[in-house]
């Protein structure tokens, strides 16, 4: 019996109909719309028919089978009268529509169709894309200002704080230029003056970075070998035509259109004239823009909760000056009970011991240990914690924020950076003792949690249980921190009982004497730790772990107990052991003034969630230990985005984006399906911040083969490279022969100024311009040295001024400096008044007794380079320099500025050429900067 039916005759003789429309461009009436382009309508008729031709494929292969067997043939006249009816529709829609059809080749057709469906399709996709960025603009940006923000200005801010703008070739960014190549040259001239001595290295590399002093002196030029000298010589000639090479690669590249350029610029000038401040959000990745008045109510408010000292702007570096030299007094009863060696004593506090005598270390290095810095604060606002139905209604000084406190460049940066070296292992060795609750970082825990696993004998119910502690380092009670101290030195040191003492005492010290400035008002945290100082994690470390042994009895009983500073996880089994150690933890850190907050699961639940870290433990019976891992992506992260894929980076730091995401996701994800599947989202997140796309596919591509969970073997790369950072990599790339004359040399990207350098200075906000460069500033004698005349025999030649004049006028001078300063001083001769610019790493005066001593030699060869003020008055006042007169007769000084020591040769240069200087030897000053 045959199973063919005249539906099916029918469906075979549509499919080859509307298979001849597509191929010979026929219209069919039903996709026929009055007023649209007959080219127009023929792209999207075939779009359907293909959809409907694809549907319809597998039931016609069935049919044409079916017409094979000898019982078709009793349909064999309906299967003629169908063809017979299409085909003369077919004719009639051709004849039709011959006058509408475009006379042109196939080719030609098809060509015209591609452009215009390209065409439509990348106008889809642009405005798609518009309208995405334009809903996310207006989520992610908060207006809390007094001020419109426009669609522009929103967009701009969406690009992130991170954000850097295509640099012009500006004064700013050529000094920078200059700074970072002759940093590279030095270490390259110092590497090969050094290179059949490595003692030297290896005793500069046992220093932490934080505590190593910048050189900027260089070697003598004869000691170096010819492929040294043509390689530095290579490195300076890139440097001259940078500036052409820059200008000519990015005149018409810029990574913010026109419309973002004025919004930038308007930005920029509402803060500047302190109308509003722009800030970050503290976890969903939102910018918070408010009023400048709102932001000193809430700083104010927030620091009011701390301890306002007692001190003015003028008292303030004489107290910052006692805690200093308290800090000094710490290091040396270190040193002398064996706590600290010779090296980091001169390291730390610049103190050497030399011959039974403690002196401090003088010259160039000497500066490095009188910082006067206070620490600054800032906020971040809580937004992820708002309704947001109320994001829009609720003011900017109602919405929660969190402080956080900038103390990595203060008085006592040098010291807290030593306690953090000595505290690191000390608090490493001591969470892992009694209870080995150590957890590095997310790695650790899962191959912890791989080691667990192995040992694992049998599957049983098991409670998975994460605890948090609430605002631990505000609630950090300092006689715990010192309990916890003396208990981690006394088990995991072998200093004496005095040394321990002394250490304690110190790390006190230096909690306690963190001074926050803000608008000229001082602050300090009298309860807790600061969050921003070098040792705040060892210390909150050791602790918390001081709490946690001290319940050991309770923790043993449990399979595995891990915590990462605030945020602990332990896996047990049986519901009354577990509560038993909630019980205990919770009362054992309300003991001490500390809050936890839980959250726990069972094996025996199908499809629980838990969350440690980025980890998420979902409970499943497939698992032999009850549960699979895979990534956590919080409820405040989604939407949130990587760098903008626009900013000025090069493409490597893109790749090591998706590079690293794709590492951390498999080893993250314990199934190769929920590993396919983050990589999939990380996709979409990184096409979202505008990666190219083709770079993301390639390197998912790499990461989807990938099988082993902790990621490939790190590459095995050469140590010691002395990098040349510059922002134009592109443009002074190393030649093969010049990577043959120096292999340890390579190019290395650093990032030009940011959206946040220019939009969100908090430091300005809260203490000025750095180096107090306010406008006011003066040039005034320290009376207290020869070159103000209080030594001896010698008489002033400095006066106190606030302008500096010229030949050709006045500058005003922005910085307050005296002889006991250092940096960029004026010689001015008294008789003509021309003028010399020179410059100190050392003291204003230490340098003038160079000059005197000069000048006593009244030797004014040509081959005596530091004889210009000599050979000034040789040339022009030779009469009055035959009777031989004082220094001070001739000239008098004025100190201009104190800029960073690393920049000295770049503002001396700045100087030469604003003022003229016609005294200077000109050779004296160029060669070391260009």
């Amino acid at each position: 019996m045959c199973s063919l039916t005249i539906k099916d005759v029918c469906q075979e003789a549509k499919f080859a109909f509307l298979r001849k429309c597509i191929k010979q461009h026929v219209l069919l009436p039903s996709n026929h719309r009055k007023g649209m382009d007959f080219d127009l309508l023929l792209i999207q008729q075939e779009r359907r028919i293909k959809v409907q031709l694809q549907a319809m494929i597998c039931n016609v292969k069935k049919i044409r089978q079916k017409y094979q067997s000898a019982f078709t043939n009793k349909l064999a006249k309906e299967r003629h009268l169908q063809n017979k009816k299409y085909w003369k529709k077919f004719m009639w829609l051709r004849e039709k529509q011959t006058a509408k059809r475009r006379q042109l080749s196939s080719a030609e057709r098809q060509r015209v169709r591609n452009i215009r469906d390209r065409t439509r399709y990348r106008k889809r996709k642009r405005h798609k894309t518009q309208l995405d960025i334009t809903n996310r603009a207006h989520c992610m940006i908060l207006n809390k200002s007094s001020f419109d923000l426009n669609l522009d200005d929103k967009i701009l801010l969406l690009k992130g704080l991170n954000f850097a703008p295509t640099p012009r070739w500006t004064e700013d960014i050529e000094s920078q230029e200059w700074l970072n190549a002759m940093s590279h040259i030095r270490r390259i001239e110092w590497s090969n003056f050094f290179a059949d001595c490595n003692n030297e290295e290896d005793r500069s590399n046992k220093f932490p970075p934080k505590l190593k002093l910048q050189k900027f002196s260089r070697p003598p030029r004869d000691q170096l070998n010819d492929t040294t000298i043509a390689y530095t010589e290579g490195v300076m000639a890139k440097m001259r035509n940078l500036g052409v090479c820059v200008k000519r690669q990015y005149r018409d590249r810029n990574n913010l259109v026109p419309a973002m350029r004025k919004s930038f610029v308007k930005l920029r000038n509402l803060v500047k004239r302190k109308q509003i401040v722009i800030c970050n959000a503290d976890k969903d990745g939102k910018i918070v823009v408010i009023n400048h008045a709102d932001y000193d109510l809430i700083m104010n408010r927030e620091l009011g909760k701390f301890e306002r000292m007692d001190i003015s702007q003028g008292t303030i570096e004489q107290h910052l000056n006692d805690i200093r030299l308290k800090c000094e007094c710490f290091l040396k009863k270190l040193h002398a009970a064996g706590v600290i060696n010779e090296d980091f004593l001169a390291h730390t506090v610049g103190i050497k011991f030399e011959n039974g005598i403690y002196r401090h270390i003088s010259g160039p290095s000497a500066k490095y240990f009188s910082i006067y810095n206070t620490a600054y604060a800032y906020p971040l606002f809580k937004t992820h914690k708002l309704l947001q139905e109320h994001l829009h209604t609720i003011k900017a000084i109602d919405i929660p924020i969190r402080l956080l406190q900038a103390a990595g460049q203060i008085t006592t940066s040098r010291v807290t950076a030593f306690l953090e070296y000595l505290l690191k292992p000390v608090s490493v060795n001591y969470c892992k003792s009694v209870v080995d609750e150590y957890c590095q970082d997310t790695k650790h825990y899962l191959q912890s949690l791989a080691i667990w696993e192995s040992s694992l004998k049998e599957t049983q119910p098991l409670h998975l249980v994460a605890a948090d502690v609430t605002a631990l380092y505000p609630n950090l009670r300092r006689e715990l921190v010192k309990q916890a101290l003396s208990s981690a030195l006394s088990t995991h040191t072998n200093f004496s009982v005095k040394g321990r003492n002394l250490l304690t005492q110190l790390v006190m010290f230096c909690l306690s004497n963190v001074v926050t400035e803000f608008k000229d008002a001082y602050y300090r945290q009298t309860s807790g730790i600061v969050t921003g100082d070098n040792h705040s994690v060892s210390v909150a470390n050791i602790a918390v772990h001081y709490i946690v042994q001290s319940l050991r009895d309770v923790i043993c009983g449990v399979h595995l107990f891990k915590r990462y500073i605030d945020d602990i996880l332990w896996i047990s089994s049986g519901s009354e052991n577990t509560k038993q150690v909630q019980t205990s933890l919770k009362k054992g850190f309300e003991n001490y003034g500390l809050t936890l907050t839980f959250r726990a699961v069972s094996t025996e639940e199908e499809g629980k969630a838990l969350e440690f870290l980025d980890v998420n433990h979902i409970t499943t019976k497939s698992s032999p230990k009850g549960f699979i891992t895979r990534d956590y992506i919080k409820p405040t992260a989604k939407g949130r985005s990587f760098l903008n894929g626009h900013s000025h980076h090069p493409p490597s730091v893109f790749k090591s984006i998706v590079f690293g995401e794709a590492i951390r996701m498999r080893r993250l994800n314990e199934l190769d399906q929920d590993y396919r599947n983050s990589l999939n989202r990380l996709r979409e997140k990184c096409l979202l911040s505008g990666f190219h796309q083709g770079m993301t596919e390639d390197m998912l591509h790499i990461a989807e083969g990938w099988k082993e969970r902790f990621g490939p073997e790190d590459k095995n790369r050469p140590q010691n490279r002395i990098v040349w950072a510059t922002a134009f990599p592109a443009c002074v790339l190393l030649t093969q022969k010049e990577k043959a004359m120096e292999p340890l040399a390579s190019i290395t990207y650093k990032r030009p100024p940011t959206l946040a350098h220019f939009l969100s200075n908090f430091k300005v906000l809260s203490i000025g311009k750095a180096g107090k460069d306010n406008g006011t500033g003066s040039s005034s004698p320290c009376g207290k040295c020869a070159l103000c005349g209080n030594f001896g025999s010698h008489q002033t030649m400095v006066y106190h001024t606030t302008v500096l004049k010229t030949p050709t006028g006045s500058i005003q001078l922005r910085q307050n400096l005296t002889c006991r300063n250092y940096g960029i001083y004026v010689a001015t001769c008294r008789k003509c008044g021309k003028q010399y610019v020179g410059q100190t790493k050392n003291k204003f005066s230490t340098r003038w007794n160079t000059h005197r001593a000069t000048w006593k030699t009244f030797d004014c060869s040509a081959n005596n380079d530091r004889a210009a003020l000599l050979r000034h008055y040789a040339e022009n006042h030779s009469a009055i320099l035959k009777r031989k007169p004082h220094i001070h007769l001739c000239f008098f000084v004025v100190f201009v500025q104190m800029p960073s020591p690393n920049l000295l040769d770049i503002f001396e240069d700045k100087w030469l050429n604003k003022i003229k200087a016609e005294i200077n030897i000109q050779k004296m000053i160029l060669p070391r900067v260009r």
